[in-house]
């Protein structure tokens, strides 16, 4: 299920709540504060609007990392959701400054973490971030993948994977919306449900980003998942993995791209990564074994067999005449043991009492016999 998602601010000040509901709108996010002094004029009245319609209502802060301190925004931030209450997950709004300067990517990080670990701590809710690759990419944002993400991207079919993130949670896919309700222009979004932005959220609301277009002088994550797949595929030489597409990263793609049937340009782009995925799925995935020929059963020797008549000592036993040799069954004589020498030759041990040789007589198909005494 995917719901859409209206956020306000001042720059709409008079809304018909019943009609933004109306028209298919299942939850609004509502700007709250700015910096460390500035409250929304009509974050109060949106709020109260929005829940009196039966729209659940989160608040967003919109910070300044250049200009301040993240424990005092963070505290400014967590004044006013005491005084208000909301249902959604606080959401901090990461889009300023809007050109790289002072601030290092770490540091802008930093302040990030700073300012998220306390209002969670505050409020006992998990916090989102909003912001878009245009913004994590001039700074090269690393180590917020683990924060859920509102990602503002327009005009695309779907957000591509930047900085740290692989996913998201929720997407402004619009500035140009329209809504019964609201006169002009208002952000959009999608979200899978009104319980995720809650908090209430599991892998499976998380949607995955599809790979950038990645060329010559690109960096980033992106970058290192290429340079990874290619040498998985057997990149030769092997490529550095540092997030830099150089001039050996283009030639692993540009080798890539000529054994596959790709246009040889250079640039990753969707077939390329797609040729990538299933280049690695063919690689991982395990050839069916063999079904091993069965050796064939050897045919059972046929052994011509005679039975004859024998007696061992007076006793009747069975006896067998194969290949012109005489066996005869020892084991059915009371007393009489019969073992092999070390020459191969038997000797019989009786152990009966009086200790009598052993006598073997042996009746033939003609009827002669043949007695002997061991």
């Amino acid at each position: 299920m995917t719901i859409k998602v209206l956020d306000v601010s001042n720059y709409q000040p008079t809304v018909d709540w019943s009609e933004v509901k109306a028209s298919g709108v299942s939850a609004v996010y509502a700007k709250s504060t700015e910096g460390v002094t500035l409250n929304d004029s009509t974050f109060a009245s949106h709020v109260q609007g929005a829940q009196s319609a039966g729209l659940p209502v989160g608040a967003y802060h919109f910070a300044h990392p250049e200009s301040n301190d993240p424990t005092a925004e963070a505290k400014h931030f967590v004044s006013i959701l005491q005084q208000t209450s909301t249902d959604l997950m606080p959401v901090l709004d990461l889009e300023s400054p809007t050109s790289a300067g002072p601030l290092t990517g770490a540091q802008i990080v930093a302040w990030v973490r700073t300012f998220v670990n306390y209002v969670e701590a505050q409020t006992g809710r998990k916090a989102m971030l909003y912001t878009g690759p245009w913004y994590a990419n001039m700074f090269d944002l690393s180590g917020l993948g683990d924060i859920p993400l509102w990602v503002s991207v327009y005009g695309v079919s779907a957000p591509s994977q930047f900085a740290d993130w692989t996913s998201y949670l929720m997407w402004q896919y619009t500035d140009t919306a329209t809504v019964s309700g609201i006169s002009g222009n208002v952000d959009m979004s999608y979200a899978p449900s009104v319980a995720a932005l809650q908090g209430n959220y599991t892998e499976g609301d998380l949607t995955p980003m599809s790979n950038p277009t990645v060329q010559l002088n690109s960096t980033g994550a992106a970058v290192e998942t290429l340079q990874k797949d290619l040498n998985t595929l057997g990149a030769n030489p092997v490529l550095t993995v540092d997030g830099d597409f150089g001039a050996g990263t283009q030639t692993a793609v540009k080798a890539f791209q000529s054994a596959h049937g790709l246009t040889v340009d250079g640039v990753v782009g969707p077939a390329t990564w797609a040729a990538i995925e299933a280049a690695l799925q063919s690689k991982t995935t395990p050839s069916p074994s063999p079904t091993p020929t069965p050796s064939p059963t050897p045919a059972p020797t046929t052994v011509q067999a005679t039975l004859m008549k024998a007696q061992v000592n007076g006793v009747e036993v069975d006896a067998y005449a194969i290949d012109g040799v005489t066996y005869v069954n020892w084991s059915s004589i009371p007393g009489v043991k019969a073992t092999k020498t070390s020459a191969g030759e038997w000797n019989f041990v009786t152990s009966s009492v009086d200790e009598k040789p052993v006598s073997v007589t042996l009746t033939y198909a003609d009827g002669s016999t043949q007695t002997s005494t061991f």
